[in-house]
């Protein structure tokens, strides 16, 4: 019961489920989702957090979208925030991180990256704002950090990114290089380069910034995306 879900993240901890301790949880089943605005589903992830054990280390995962004045009044958005505030009310020193864009293997199709790499592999036409930037972090970074944080008895709401953000029109290209294929998209108005604080974080994590050299991006998504054969 160490780890609760069976997602991207959740996976990513089973791969290093023995470096968790035994009063840990890590609650990775709830809504990922940034689209979603069902409150059946918010609710099922406030049930399940609500027949946890008290005396246990709770991991929870919240977004950075919380800091964005464009997104933090969406649904999803108001449904972290609101879950952010019950844990830090009704149990005692959970952890809660907030994560930006968390790239691995599989993941939520709906996600940026995931829904760029169709729309390229299957001739797809889409739109992408020009001023938009994202921030990506790759899931077993996620793990590692976790399990610092862990080790050294943190608590509290922190956010948990990269250093650096990156444009969509970026993504889309360093997508096009990996894939071996053209992009056919049409840049539009809009968007948004949201500054993330990882002050508390780098405070925490001496080096914190050894995770994510120059070329991290580019090496994330080669990582998880390549050519079809």
């Amino acid at each position: 019961m160490k780890i609760i879900g069976s997602g991207l993240l959740a996976n990513g901890f089973l791969a290093r489920y023995t470096a968790l301790p035994a009063d840990v949880i890590v609650f990775a089943s709830g809504v990922s989702n940034s689209q979603e605005s069902s409150d059946e589903n918010f609710q099922r992830e406030r049930k399940m957090l609500s027949l946890l054990p008290f005396d246990v280390k709770l991991v929870y995962f919240s977004t950075c979208s919380i800091e964005s004045s464009e997104k933090k009044n969406t649904p999803y958005v108001l449904h972290k925030c609101s879950i952010e505030n019950e844990l830090l009310l009704r149990r005692i020193k959970p952890l809660i991180l907030r994560l930006p864009q968390v790239v691995g293997s599989g993941g939520n199709s709906r996600n940026l990256l995931n829904f760029v790499s169709y729309s390229i592999q299957n001739n797809l036409e889409f739109d992408i704002q020009g001023s938009a930037f994202r921030n990506l972090i790759d899931v077993q970074d996620v793990v590692d950090i976790t399990l610092m944080l862990i080790n050294l008895n943190a608590n509290g709401v922190m956010n948990v990114a990269n250093p650096l953000n990156v444009s969509v029109l970026d993504i889309v290209r360093h997508l096009e290089m990996v894939l071996n294929k053209k992009a056919n998209y049409n840049i539009v108005d809009g968007g948004i380069d949201l500054t993330i604080d990882i002050s508390k974080v780098i405070r925490l994590i001496p080096g914190y910034e050894n995770f994510f050299e120059s070329d991290y991006n580019y090496r994330l998504i080669s990582k998880y995306f390549k050519a079809a054969n």
